[in-house]
């Protein structure tokens, strides 16, 4: 049991150590100057025309900030 808990501790630790790729393509729509009426809806785009090689999740977040406040909730 000791070995099998060390074995899994060990591979556990590799994962968490490996490499995660990151890409935050350059937003193109809203830019800082917008402005937009309470209530309505937006849409945001960007330019991914130049992904990285490999990209291993193609699901993205947006976070809403005001004054340097995430809007998580």
């Amino acid at each position: 049991m000791l070995f099998q808990t060390a074995l899994f501790s060990a591979l556990v630790g590799l994962v968490a150590g490996a490499a995660q790729d990151v890409w935050a393509p350059p937003i193109t729509s809203p830019t800082a100057a917008s402005v937009w009426p309470i209530g309505s809806a937006q849409n945001v785009t960007w330019d991914a025309s130049h992904p990285p090689s490999e990209v291993t999740n193609p699901i993205g977040t947006i976070v809403l900030s005001k004054g340097g406040v995430l809007d998580i909730g």
